[in-house]
């Protein structure tokens, strides 16, 4: 499928215009991954947030491409490189996002549209990951989903909060050779830790909560209780290169509230 950035339509997905267009890509490859695990591994089965989503893809060989969480009633936040390809300049279609009761039953939406920031798209000589964000539009109404609040973290809080992050892992370590997720088999799993440092340029966190492949994409949040409820705030999302998470500014955080390219 080849995107659209013209006004016509690709498959259902619409154009949008100005600073944001719209593009569908990959994310799972069998490159060798990366990726740190802070021993014991503490990956945990987990469907107790519903709020996050398996972004699906028979482009793919392992029919996904990674992990999105809901942001609001018709968006779905994830990383830029789950569904846009710099190397190539491809795009891949995407079939349909699985969202998770707490039960683990499955429920699917539709995709319309795909946002991400041209400063990703055209790499103007920043680091690769300083835009890895993208908003996903679905058909349906995801009001019954949202499960996050947004915020930011200061630059003081290495090793102050624990963090957890929730996602679609290919495989849990140190079993590298058993998928765990692929086009058929779907299992949420939970990985909690710390924040180890945060990059003089506000850009980035470090973590050691545990990410693999497929991970790309997944909300790293607080879970906080006040007045006797629980709310999760997400402060970053997991980009994938050494346990990194992109950190909320108010640049990405306008970037999701406050789009005015979004439609629905």
């Amino acid at each position: 499928m080849t995107s659209s950035v013209d006004g016509l339509s690709a498959k259902g997905i619409k154009a949008v215009a100005a600073n944001v267009i719209p593009v569908l890509g990959k994310a799972l490859s069998d490159s060798v991954d990366t990726r740190q695990i802070f021993p014991p591994n503490e990956q945990i089965p987990d469907w107790s947030n519903i709020g996050v989503a398996k972004i699906m893809s028979d482009a793919t060989i392992y029919g996904y491409l990674g992990t999105g969480f809901v942001v609001g009633p018709h968006t779905i936040a994830t990383a830029a490189h789950v569904v846009f390809d710099r190397d190539t300049n491809s795009t891949y279609n995407i079939d349909e996002i699985l969202l998770f009761d707490e039960n683990g039953s499955e429920s699917s939406f539709t995709p319309v549209e795909i946002h991400t920031p041209i400063n990703y798209i055209a790499d103007n000589d920043v680091s690769d990951f300083d835009y890895d964000y993208s908003l996903i539009t679905v058909e349906e109404d995801l009001s019954n989903y949202i499960s996050f609040n947004l915020g930011a973290i200061t630059d003081n809080a290495t090793n102050k909060f624990t963090i957890t992050t929730v996602g679609f892992p290919k495989y849990c370590y140190p079993d590298v050779n058993t998928v765990v997720n692929d086009q058929d088999d779907h299992t949420k799993y939970l990985s909690q830790g710390n924040i180890t440092s945060v990059d003089s340029r506000g850009f980035y966190f470090g973590h050691n909560a545990d990410t693999v492949t497929g991970n790309s994409g997944s909300p790293i949040y607080l879970v906080e209780a006040l007045n006797g409820k629980t709310y999760n705030t997400v402060i970053g999302i997991h980009v994938g290169v050494y346990n990194t998470g992109l950190r909320f500014t108010p640049h990405v955080l306008k970037f999701f509230k406050g789009n005015t390219n979004i439609q629905y």
